[in-house]
């Protein structure tokens, strides 16, 4: 016998079993199976129930002995199993061990020695009988073995009810069941479990600019349960000096992911998955992901009147990135001396990596103050916002100012200057007594009627008390 089987044989513990009932075949994928889980699953649970599962009464046994396996790292739910993914079947169980890979070797009552040695601990036992009316049940009564001896007997507990539990070797089950007649043996392959194999997937844009969410996945667990997952990460492409770890990640079914703040603009960042099982731990490849960067951006002017426009302007970057694919123009309304609600408004299409220097113009519908900012965004989705300073920049729109009356010109009679001073007054005086329908009639000079009332087609003394009234009036713009 090698080491190997010697010590499998010798394991510390009792045998496990029992069980009858029905249910159905599963058919099993590549497997690694951990006999010993198996059998310290066996020994905590052989004389009482597990909660977890289903209770099957005095019909336990294959349900009992399918615990035992999934506690071994086995996946019987691929085949129709009851709803917490055991086999409760006697003969489906057989069914399910076949299709495993564990050649059956079927052995009369009496036969010597009493079981095969390669009948091992977390190997599984099968016993039938043949009824009273000559009709074969081969498949009635499961156990597990769970310890041997140098003679290579095993022994094994019964699952059948709760108050019938006990520890037996295969003679004994034997002699305490008279109508049992065989004993069908199913030795597992136990095979090594290895690391894991884990993928590094890539990284995913976030709603807030400083931060992304790393993304890994487990392939492949190398037959044990993953205990540990993590990211490393930082800023070297080589995985040199990064001091950057984390545990606590977010785990759904075989992918798993972690979300990093206070991330920078204009930086690349390296990451790589790690997984561990009881083998050890495995790492996956280095991935990248890289923030595009607002290198400047401002407004001129700051303060407008309504109806006039203004430059927002901005340079942006996606120095080692995937390359630029937009800019976009965000505004939000003051409230309180702080941007409300932001909006998109307007959006350039980029491409390359940059520097890049374009700009946008606004002209707001309604007086008041705005807060202006810029989001660049890469052709992977990352993005910055505009540095705080210089953003995001205030706008102050201002209401249009009245005419003032009496203000027709500028300087040498160019435009309405906002003041109304000599030169108003000569284009007054161009236009004195001057009425509707005549070569030289201008409304504006028609500032009011007899009386002050309202303009009577006639430009004369009460149209120039108006004026009078209004003398170096204004401010000059």
């Amino acid at each position: 016998m090698s080491n190997y089987r010697f010590f499998r044989k010798t394991w510390r513990v009792h045998l496990i079993v029992l069980l009858f009932a029905a249910l159905s075949f599963c058919t099993c994928q590549a497997f690694a199976y951990d006999w010993t889980g198996a059998v310290a699953y066996a020994e905590q649970w052989w004389d009482g129930r597990n909660p977890e599962y289903n209770d099957y009464g005095q019909n336990d046994c294959a349900n009992f002995v399918s615990q035992c396996l999934i506690a071994g790292g086995l996946d019987l739910s691929s085949g129709v199993t009851d709803p917490c993914g055991c086999i409760i079947s006697c003969t489906k169980l057989n069914q399910y061990l076949v299709s495993l890979g564990a050649q059956p070797v079927t052995w009369l009552r009496g036969h010597e020695p009493p079981e095969p040695e390669n009948f091992l601990p977390g190997d599984v036992a099968i016993f039938g009988y043949t009824d009273e009316n000559g009709s074969l049940h081969a498949y009635a009564h499961a156990v597990i073995a769970v310890t041997g001896d140098q003679t290579h007997y095993t022994t094994s507990n019964a699952h059948s009810s709760p108050n019938n539990t006990y520890h037996l070797s295969i003679e004994k089950i034997y002699q305490a069941n008279p109508s049992f007649d065989r004993c069908t043996f199913y030795h597992i392959p136990a095979q090594p479990v290895q690391e894991p194999t884990v993928e590094t997937r890539p990284a995913s844009p976030d709603e807030i600019a400083t931060a992304s969410t790393i993304n890994g996945l487990i392939s492949d667990d190398g037959g044990a349960s993953i205990d540990e997952r993590r990211f490393d990460w930082g800023t070297t492409p080589s995985g040199e000096g990064w001091t950057d770890w984390t545990a606590d990640v977010t785990v759904s079914g075989n992918s798993f992911s972690y979300r990093i703040t206070g991330l920078e603009a204009g930086t690349t960042y390296y990451f790589r998955a790690w997984a561990h099982n009881s083998a050890g731990w495995s790492k996956g490849s280095i991935l990248s992901f890289t923030l595009p960067i607002v290198n400047a951006f401002d407004v001129i002017p700051k303060s407008v009147t309504l109806g006039d426009s203004f430059m927002i302007s901005y340079t942006v970057a996606d120095t080692g990135g995937p390359g630029l694919n937009r800019a976009e123009l965000w505004r939000a309304n003051d409230s309180g001396g702080s941007p409300g609600v932001w909006t998109e408004i307007k959006r350039n299409s980029l491409s390359g990596n940059g520097p890049y220097s374009s700009s946008f113009s606004d002209d707001p519908s309604s007086e008041g103050i705005y807060w202006y900012g810029l989001h660049v965004v890469n052709n992977a989705g990352f993005w910055s916002v505009e540095q705080d300073p210089p953003g995001p920049i205030k706008v102050t729109v201002t209401p249009l100012s009245p005419p003032v009356v009496g203000d027709f010109c500028g300087a040498n009679f160019t435009d309405a200057d906002g003041y109304v001073d000599v030169w108003d007054l000569m284009q007054f005086a161009d236009h004195w007594h001057t009425r509707t329908g005549e070569g030289n009639w201008d409304a504006k000079f028609d500032l009011k009627g007899p009386g002050f009332a309202d303009p009577d087609s006639y430009v004369d003394v009460w149209d120039l008390m108006v004026f009078a009234d209004n003398w170096h009036k204004g401010q000059k713009l």
